[in-house]
């Protein structure tokens, strides 16, 4: 079950990342305590992977466990396939999420959102595995969401499935929303180019600018940052707050990147902007 010098650049986005140490699939809540009880005898740190789109992976890979979560779990079903399944029975409350290439775990575990909506919105409950081998339900209000957060960001546990509350909708408003966000996505996002979504967060507080409503995007394009480069990490010029992988940019070279984009941004809006990808 377990492999060795698994390259991790296949299960990135960002097609980023030297190899894992070790790297393992499981088909179940079984596997996944075995996989635990691996960590603990061995003293080996482990990281959850979903689909790898929210990841910038280290140019030395990874020092220990990769637990990829795949289709056998509920938590490693893709967003589409959720809203799809809800869609079709005229439930809605977070089709506009549609386009994200996200399962469902990696997105509780960051409360992924657009447009307005966030998966919490729907979520009822998330059943997670401790590194003891316990099985924990949560409800909404005990997962502590918050803007791009919940408490599985805290919590050295693995995301197994959720209970949603979905919002009775018509099925031709559903079909409506959905098309626009992916219009939207083909227009504003760079699709082209190996990414990992949104690089940094919107600020949401302390803001010295008045208005205080301004997205990461639009601060980092003020800066005329657009286009600029490190290696073969770009700024995209169709959406400021993505960085796109143009041949064989390595993690050195977005991160560097990153750093010049928080100084620029900072030096001139005198705002620190916070990383939204998981960075190792």
């Amino acid at each position: 079950m377990i492999s060795q010098n698994v390259s991790l650049k296949k299960y990135s986005t960002f097609k980023i990342g030297g190899p894992a140490k070790f790297f393992a699939e499981p088909k179940s809540i079984a596997e996944i305590r075995e996989l635990l009880m691996f960590c603990k005898k061995n003293n080996e740190k482990f990281f959850i992977l979903g689909n790898g789109s929210n990841v910038l992976f280290s140019d030395n890979g990874y020092d220990g466990l990769v637990i990829k979560i795949g289709k056998n779990l509920e938590a490693g079903k893709s967003l589409h396939d959720v809203i799809q399944a809800a869609a079709n029975k005229g439930l809605g409350g977070i089709e506009k999420l549609e386009g994200i290439p996200g399962t469902i775990g990696g997105a509780i575990f960051m409360n992924a959102g657009a447009h307005g909506q966030q998966i919490s919105d729907c979520i009822k409950s998330v059943v997670s595995v401790t590194t003891y081998g316990e099985i924990v339900t949560r409800t909404n209000e005990e997962c502590k969401f918050s803007y791009r957060n919940s408490a599985f960001r805290m919590l050295d546990e693995i995301i197994v499935s959720a209970e949603f509350d979905f919002t009775p909708m018509p099925k031709e408003a559903i079909k409506s929303n959905r098309k626009e966000v992916l219009t939207w996505r083909r227009e504003k996002q760079p699709l082209k180019y190996p990414n990992a979504g949104s690089v940094f967060k919107n600020p949401t507080s302390n803001l010295p600018l008045s208005g205080s409503n301004l997205s990461a995007g639009y601060l980092i394009d003020s800066c005329g940052l657009k286009g600029c480069r490190v290696g073969d990490a770009e700024v995209s010029e169709l959406h400021a707050n993505f960085i796109v992988n143009r041949g064989n940019a390595t993690a050195s070279d977005v991160k560097a990147l990153m750093e010049k984009i928080v100084q620029e941004v900072k030096k001139k809006h005198g705002i620190v902007l916070e990383p939204e990808i998981c960075i190792f």
